[in-house]
């Protein structure tokens, strides 16, 4: 719940961001693209949220360990399995999955997410 709230935030600012930029905040339509843009973002980010707690969760449990590692399977996870829903090749799929790891993996390390 707590991602697609955040992925909302984070759809509203970036099309009301759009909307500056393109000149249509005036426009009789912008609400309906607003509401759009937010519920899109919020599905976008509440799944990725959705499926790296998830693979990360279920990596402690296989694991036995509670360490950055989890967070690299889940990253990886996340990022690949969105790509492929996104219907992007392999190679892209494979990158995606690297960089979210990567980037997950730096956040939990340095305690960015606050548990622990």
């Amino acid at each position: 719940m707590q991602g697609a709230a955040a992925g909302g935030v984070v759809g509203a600012f970036t099309t009301i961001s759009d909307g500056l930029q393109r000149g249509i905040l005036r426009d009789p339509d912008f609400g309906r693209v607003l509401r759009t843009g937010v519920m899109k973002s919020a599905g976008n980010f509440g799944g990725w949220l959705g499926i790296f707690t998830s693979s990360k969760c279920t990596a402690a449990v296989i694991r036995g360990k509670k360490d950055p590692v989890n967070a690299f399977i889940g990253g990886f996870t996340a990022g690949s399995t969105i790509a492929v829903f996104q219907r992007a090749s392999g190679r892209v799929a494979i990158g995606a999955g690297i960089g979210n790891a990567i980037l997950v993996t730096a956040l939990e390390t340095f305690n960015f997410f606050g548990s622990h």
